[in-house]
């Protein structure tokens, strides 16, 4: 007995000394690397120092520092706390199947000392090989975010544009080394009792404003919808409620209001007089529900009874007499007392797109009342709403639609963009441009492959925005380059950050907050669905991508910010009323922008209102894709700009078929538009050529555009071009998996000379190789 628990102990000796030896192992890989790391950051460091002694422009060479002391502190705690970074990395449940949060929590941290230790070696490089070029860039251009103002469209300080910029978390352990200019407030609930709280929402907030004020940065107050106070919810019990996404209370209730007044009098008073709030967003990813489709069955808010009486006086407005109604509609309703909402089928068009329309215009008034209380007790107020962006024009691709006809069409949330942006001093959004992942806004024709990111959603929408309103601020406070909830990827290239950003500023984006800073101090931040797996704050090389470029973008804001200004001479007729009632018609237009995006002309949009209102005067080519809900005032206005010497494409089988209810037009009133250049839908690549033939044509052309330098294809190939200062600025893009090789032309021949600006390096026009996902930025003479 004696000898067998010897034996068992023996064993267990062995075993344990493996075990350790293990660990030992696995430490001294940390520690190797660990050492390696601070050797090469005290390298780069000293070597920065007499660089900038010297003179030299290093301040984007300098943020690498700051980035990898910041990652030498993260690693050092993922390294020091493995299980509970498993336990947060298991809060991912839309992973993929093999996704192993223990595995990952094991290897972060050696993962996060590579990747540092990359950084250092490509900043070193890039610093020791290039060190004369540090002469020629344009220096840094820091701002005092407290004192900028928002103005004719931009971020202003001292007259000139700036690109303000952070993370949607507000803390004081990264705010020094340029990691951050903007910052976010959360007001989380209406009511400023306790409610159980150890502290009020007024003090709570007036704590976070102090901080602000303390760090120097720039404000955006968020405001939350998500509850009431406990003792309206006790006397009023029907006001509570998932009635909208992240809305915990009915709009429509008769006390919401009055809720928020007292609220908004109360914290929007100590705010009024803080140079450093600068903005208020009045709700976050708004939507309500009201349609069962694919992925909303078991999310459908159903209308309150105080929303139905709202939609019936709306309907007795329109219609008079309901009689008036059932002629519509196709009903026999006795009286508008007997009204509910309705689901969309085929035969009920007229009664779908009122119930959208009434849904819009009540979440547009409960907007209004909002900015109005806001400028109230704050008359400098700038307020936006985060609107997520591409679903202004998604089509059959979305989760909210399904794609054939008689099924819904994605507009039955409550959101009225062109309204709220004319309300609204900002225009705000949520917008994503991953590298991977399901394409955003797809059409029936799409070929993600081509692509080395999600592009079309971000550029589609800001360029939708800059048509709308050009003289706002467009503001995207929840920016999602990195990941979303249910896509990730932990290796993102620092490319895919640099093309995301220049393609973002280009397009008019003038300040911005990225998704998703994944740390409280130097620890991993639990919650929203797991999202610190693959976020910012474990990819150093791409953190300190975002920086350098936000940095640069400054650095150049008075010549980038000039190209979404340009002139759009062709433009895409967006119609709320089509989009309500059928998908096709969003289909047909992400179809026609795609097969113009890479031939160097600036694309904007036009809505039926702008048309009517004759806002067409930069305009010379209209493309109606399949726009088949129209008003009548909108078909008028088409032929006056077509008599007026317009062009016109048409696109699709469909267009100014029927009113906005769905009545079949006469043939006769619209036959016009089947004289015109008309298309079939069809794949962007395969109708790009004969569109570009069109232009050329009608000689709407741009300044330069690139030719193949070889027998490579363009497709993929953004080119932009602007004026200032006697001199062109071009801006070449890859949006491909692939290199290309382009030869810059200016209204057909070869320009004599070309600069790379951010290294004012030389470029030959003639024969320029673009790698997937490049960006090049040229002055030309």
């Amino acid at each position: 007995m004696f000898a067998s628990i010897s034996a068992e102990l023996r064993l267990i000796c062995v075993f344990l000394v493996f075990i350790l030896a293990c660990n030992v192992n696995g430490s001294d890989d940390y520690r190797a690397l660990r050492k390696e790391a601070e050797a090469k950051l005290d390298r780069l460091e000293n070597f920065l120092k007499k660089a900038d002694e010297h003179g030299l422009e290093t301040g984007c060479e300098s943020v690498s520092v700051s980035v990898a002391k910041a990652f030498l502190e993260f690693a050092q705690w993922d390294y020091n706390n493995k299980e509970k970074l498993r336990d947060i990395l298991s809060e991912w449940k839309k992973g993929p199947k093999n996704f192993d949060p223990a595995k990952k929590a094991e290897g972060l941290a050696e993962f996060e000392l590579r990747e540092t230790i990359k950084l250092l070696d490509e900043v070193w490089e890039k610093s020791k090989n290039k060190k004369d070029n540090l002469w020629n860039r344009r220096g840094m251009k820091e701002f005092n975010p407290a004192k900028a103002e928002i103005k004719d469209g931009w971020v202003k300080y001292k007259g000139r544009v700036v690109y303000p910029y952070g993370f949607n978390v507000l803390q004081d352990h990264w705010k020094h080394n340029n990691f951050e200019t903007l910052a976010t407030l959360y007001l989380d609930c209406m009511g400023t009792e306790k409610q159980g709280r150890n502290e009020s929402i007024r003090e709570k907030f007036a704590k976070g404003l102090n901080q602000l004020k303390s760090f120097g940065l720039m404000g955006d107050v968020l405001i939350g919808h998500h509850g009431v106070p406990e003792k309206a919810k006790e006397s009023n019990p029907e006001i509570a409620g998932e009635f909208g996404h992240g809305v915990g209370y009915d709009i429509d209730h008769p006390l919401a209001r009055g809720l928020w007044k007292k609220t908004l009098s109360k914290v929007v008073g100590i705010t009024a007089d803080s140079e450093n709030i600068k903005l208020y967003d009045i709700m976050n990813e708004p939507s309500w529900l009201t349609a069962k489709t694919k992925w909303t069955d078991e999310n459908v808010q159903l209308p309150s009874r105080y929303t139905i009486a709202g939609y019936r006086s709306w309907l007795k407005d329109i219609y008079k007499d309901i009689s008036n109604l059932n002629s519509s509609w196709g009903k026999d309703f006795a009286s508008f007392s007997e009204i509910q909402s309705f689901q969309r089928t085929p035969e009920n068009k007229a009664a779908w797109y009122d119930w959208c329309r009434y849904n819009q215009i009540r979440c547009t008034d409960f907007f209004r009342f909002m900015h109005d209380e806001i400028k109230q007790h704050d008359p400098q107020a700038k307020c936006h709403v985060k609107f997520i962006n591409h679903n202004v024009l998604i089509g059959s691709g979305g989760p909210w639609s399904i794609g054939k006809e008689g099924i819904i069409p994605a507009r039955h949330k409550g959101l009225d963009r062109e309204a709220v942006m004319e309300i609204m001093e900002v225009n705000g959004c949520d917008t994503r441009i991953t590298d991977g992942g399901n394409m955003i806004l797809p059409h029936p024709y799409s070929d993600p492959s081509e692509y080395a990111l999600n592009w079309r959603a971000q550029s589609m929408c800001f360029d939708f925005m800059k048509s709308l309103q050009p003289d706002k601020l467009l503001y995207d406070s929840e920016w999602h380059s990195v990941q979303t909830i249910k896509y990730r990827n932990q290796r993102i290239s620092p490319e895919h950050m640099k093309l995301s950003l220049w393609l973002a500023h280009m397009h008019g984006m003038g300040a911005n907050i990225t998704w998703y800073w994944g740390r409280k101090g130097v620890s991993a931040r639990g919650g929203w669905q797991g999202s610190f797996y693959a976020n910012i704050t474990t990819q150093p090389r791409l953190l300190y991508s975002y920086l350098q470029n936000m940095l640069r973008l400054n650095s150049y804001a008075d010549k980038v910010h000039l190209f979404s200004e340009q002139k759009r001479p062709v433009r895409i007729l967006y119609s709320n009323a089509s989009a309500i009632q059928d998908t096709v018609s969003c289909d047909a237009a992400i179809i026609a922008y795609e097969s113009l995006y890479f031939s160097g002309l600036p694309i904007g949009f036009v809505t039926e209102k702008m048309l009517q209102e004759n806002a067409l005067s930069d305009c010379e080519c209209l493309i109606a894709a399949n726009t088949g809900y129209v008003e009548d005032e909108t078909v008028a206005a088409v032929k006056k700009f077509i008599d007026r010497g317009g062009e016109v494409v048409n696109l699709g089988d469909d267009t100014f078929k029927f009113n906005k209810r769905g009545k079949k037009r006469s043939l006769k009133d619209y036959a016009f538009i089947k004289r015109c250049r008309s298309f079939d839908l069809k794949s962007p690549k395969k109708l790009a050529p004969a569109m570009v033939y069109l232009m050329k044509k009608w000689e709407i052309s741009s300044e330069f555009n690139v030719e193949p330098s070889g027998n490579g294809s363009l497709w993929g190939v953004l080119c932009r071009s602007v004026q200032s200062d006697n001199k062109s600025y071009v801006l070449l893009m890859n949006l491909t998996k692939q290199a290309k090789g382009v030869s810059l032309k200016r209204k057909g021949k070869t320009p004599a000379s070309a600069k790379e600006i951010i290294e004012g390096v030389k470029v030959n026009p003639e024969n320029i190789t673009l790698k997937s996902r490049d960006v090049l930025f040229m002055e030309i003479p």
